[in-house]
């Protein structure tokens, strides 16, 4: 376990500097320029306009209760009632781990699924330091863990849903609140199911892409991020690869045994289908009880499924509610 207050070491602050100060750059850059920015494809969710989506169905109302924010990184969105179609005697809290840089407008898409069946909806989002120096997402980690313990009921259940590199950020809550049960307000104990979409998963240089999908689409300004994280990586092996190798052994070798639902596309740079489909395959051989289902496709848009394969995305997330007994 890392200790939070741990400091990037001066050899490699420079580079972290760099990192965050070019991705900073070049999407304001982005935002203010956009015709120098050519685009060959559709990028991840993050830069796509969903609210031109006329041929999406979203069975929630997309509006919400009550909004509390509790930290720069938590928010907590209360389910309106009047607009819940149902609502379960034990409900549990969700907690939806975002992709980087999710825009809300997005999000709300997502938390219209479960404010539609009378449910609150915590978001958690990360930023990109919480993925370069895992001490800081190890501190978002006692801050979740603080609302949990302190700001909701003790026997309150919870659901997981994790995009991306949000799953990053849910692997080390897991990590963590099996060591410290107490401390996390017995966290693990408490998940009731679990969904992962567009999980980043297989090698260093699918997380680093993880971060260069969300710069503009020029390849010489990714090359040089993907070389200057490569340097930086290797600077802080002890603290970064290493730890990433952990978090994904953890998550390989003990997840919660909880109904799962996976979601991932063969065309994601970021979650490997190969990576993937191994691990489900070890899952079915050494864990024959752990009840996973997978919805995969072909082609799909990274942290996009919702939009674009929306009829089987919802059914699949349906089936989960049912078993759930949330429906």
């Amino acid at each position: 376990m890392f200790v939070s207050a741990q400091k990037i070491p001066r050899s490699a602050f420079s580079l972290f500097g760099q990192i965050t100060c070019h991705i900073k750059v070049s999407r304001c850059f982005s935002k203010t320029h956009p015709k120098a920015t050519k685009k060959k494809k559709i990028e991840p969710e993050e830069s796509v306009d969903l609210d031109d989506s006329k041929d999406t169905v979203f069975p929630g109302n997309i509006s919400s209760g009550k909004i509390i924010p509790v930290s720069s990184h938590l928010v907590l969105h209360k389910a309106d009632e009047i607009c819940s179609t149902f609502a379960p005697a034990n409900k549990p809290l969700v907690l939806l781990f975002l992709w980087l840089y999710a825009k809300p407008a997005h999000v709300a898409k997502y938390r219209a699924l479960y404010h539609d069946i009378g449910l609150d909806v915590l978001t958690v989002r990360g930023k990109l330091s919480h993925f370069l120096w895992p001490p800081e997402s190890f501190k978002l980690s006692d801050e979740l863990f603080s609302f949990v313990k302190g700001g909701r009921p003790a026997d309150e259940k919870i659901l997981i849903h994790a995009f991306s590199l949000g799953a990053y950020n849910y692997t080390i809550n897991m990590k963590e609140s099996e060591v410290k049960p107490e401390e996390s307000g017995h966290f693990r104990d408490r998940v009731i199911g679990q969904i992962f979409d567009s999980i980043v998963i297989g090698t260093y240089e699918s997380m680093s892409k993880g971060i260069a999908e969300t710069l503009p689409n020029n390849s010489a300004f990714r090359r040089v991020v993907l070389q200057t994280l490569s340097v930086y990586y290797n600077i802080t092996r002890s603290t970064t690869k290493e730890t990433y190798d952990e978090l994904v052994r953890h998550f390989r070798e003990n997840p919660i045994d909880v109904p799962t639902l996976m979601f991932y596309s063969e065309n994601d740079p970021m979650c490997d289908a190969f990576a993937m489909e191994t691990m489900l395959s070890e899952w079915k051989l050494q864990r024959p009880g752990f009840d996973v289902a997978r919805v995969s496709w072909p082609e799909s848009i990274h942290t996009a499924h919702l939009r674009e394969h929306n009829q089987e995305y919802v059914a699949a997330w349906t089936e989960l509610m049912t078993k759930l007994q949330l429906l």
